[in-house]
């Protein structure tokens, strides 16, 4: 899970620095001449000057930076918003970007939610066995009532079972359960054809 998280937190990261790059590239192409760019300089601002802006570093964005630099802003921005922080100094500034960030935050919630029923589902089978042994005790208590079974005779029967089910791994413990119902049917037509035999033998 941790790998799978890692990966898409650099995927993540590479998208988001690619849509300022693609931003600007296509801005430059579209650009001509001096006037045109001051004219629409605003339209194609990205979170890079945006960010430069808030830090106080404009005219110097990230692009200015190393590449390492580049590569941890947006590992940042990928892990903040995959997890719901979202410190908020690296934000969207328009409609593409903010459609990458959407895309982003459905990918980040579902790669969390996955990962929280996996360790739910962990937990649930490692506490399958106690459920299975509290299941037993149930039966053998309505045995105890229906039976009026003496109360010391159901402290010793609660002891044993409570010492077998320590022996007996979690994952076994049905089984145990239906081999011992299985032994005790068996042991029942045992004793019935006992008794037949000796009613047919007697005069």
């Amino acid at each position: 899970f941790i790998c799978v998280v890692l990966t898409l937190a650099h995927w993540q990261a590479c998208a988001w620095f690619l849509t300022h790059a693609v931003q600007k590239s296509a801005f430059a192409e579209k650009a001509s001449d001096a006037t045109t760019f001051h004219t629409h300089a605003e339209d194609v601002a990205t979170w890079v000057d945006a960010l430069a802006e808030a830090q106080g570093t404009a005219p110097e964005t990230l692009d200015d930076a190393s590449r390492f630099a580049k590569y941890a802003a947006c590992v940042y921005w990928a892990t903040t918003t995959m997890t719901t922080i979202g410190y908020g100094d690296i934000v969207p500034v328009n409609a593409v970007e903010r459609a990458v960030v959407i895309v982003a935050q459905l990918i980040g919630s579902c790669v969390f939610l996955y990962g929280l029923t996996q360790v739910t589902a962990l937990v649930a089978d490692n506490d399958s066995g106690d459920v299975e042994f509290q299941r037993v005790l149930d039966d053998a208590n309505t045995y105890f009532e229906k039976r009026s079974v003496p109360t010391s005779m159901r402290q010793k029967v609660r002891e044993q079972s409570a010492l077998r089910a320590q022996r007996v791994p979690a994952r076994n413990l049905v089984g145990a359960r239906e081999h011992h119902a299985l032994a005790r049917r068996q042991r029942a037509r045992s004793r019935g054809a006992h008794h037949r035999v000796v009613a047919a033998a007697l005069p």
